[in-house]
């Protein structure tokens, strides 16, 4: 995940708008394969489909994970109408060059924090 720079909302300089990015990437755990697969259907490129599609995916992760791995991206297809992004490349990409090895990780600025330098947001934002 990586946030952008806070912002003020409106003219008072007491109320702030966080943007947030959620981006996926694979973790190489066996409990985690049919997620790895779905995670490449994810196009970030269209962020209100991308949450759709993660919220649907989130909700039905029982089923997603029922499925052989083998027919993980049939099944996403079919079910849900996505094809691979190119999009995802790109975030597995970005975790590569910030190092991120762990979730979850925070990227604020040219800074990443993870694991026992992960700090709450009203710390990361001060």
């Amino acid at each position: 995940m990586s946030i952008g720079q806070p912002q003020p909302a409106g003219r008072s300089s007491d109320v702030w708008q966080l943007q947030v990015h959620l981006k996926f990437w694979q973790k190489p755990k066996d409990d985690l394969k049919n997620g790895n697969v779905a995670q490449r259907f994810i196009d970030y490129a269209n962020p209100e489909a991308a949450l759709a599609f993660i919220n649907q995916i989130y909700d039905h992760q029982d089923e997603l994970n029922e499925q052989p791995v083998a027919d993980v991206a049939d099944y996403l297809t079919t079910k849900y109408g996505v094809h691979e992004s190119k999009t995802a490349e790109v975030a597995a990409q970005e975790a590569q060059d910030n190092g991120l090895v762990s979730v979850p990780s925070v990227v604020l600025g040219d800074t990443a924090y993870a694991d026992d330098t992960l700090k709450n947001v009203d710390e990361l934002i001060s």
